[in-house]
């Protein structure tokens, strides 16, 4: 059982994997794919998911950027927030803000594998128009650096 002392603090993604009913794994953001998690004590989250190496606008603006850059850029980033609450060996995630305004209202749960300085979270399945799928995410405790 994971308690909400053992995940507050920041986490650096290692890997991400959607895994289909068929047998399908692929990697949403890449295979090396990037992330931040960010738990606090007050019992807040926020989650930033991108592509490796993102290209930046060519305008060097986000609002002037042209339509393919935007999707571009859409396609390659992820990110949520909200309060979160820990139960045995799930977390729940009542996202107040996404980038994916679908999400904003929802709890998402993740089922979590807690190994001292690694973290395993683990949608619960979902069916989508590709099949049904789960996603994993693995990620590992960050340390600040000495100054």
């Amino acid at each position: 059982m994971t308690t909400v002392a053992e995940l507050v603090g920041s986490w650096r993604l290692e890997r991400w994997e959607t895994r289909y009913d068929d047998g399908r794994v692929i990697h949403p953001m890449g295979a090396d794919a990037q992330g931040l998690l960010i738990y606090t004590a007050d019992g807040y989250m926020a989650a930033m998911l991108y592509r490796n190496a993102r290209a930046p606008f060519t305008t060097g603006e986000a609002l002037t950027a042209g339509v393919e850059e935007k999707v571009v850029g859409w396609d390659g980033y992820f990110s949520y927030a909200g309060r979160y609450e820990v139960e045995g060996d799930t977390v729940r995630h009542f996202v107040e803000v996404s980038q994916y305004p679908n999400w904003v209202g929802t709890t998402q749960i993740r089922t979590m594998a807690y190994r001292g300085d690694e973290l395993s979270l683990t949608t619960l399945p979902q069916t989508t128009r590709r099949g049904v799928q789960t996603s994993e995410l693995r990620w590992r405790r960050t340390r600040a650096a000495v100054r």
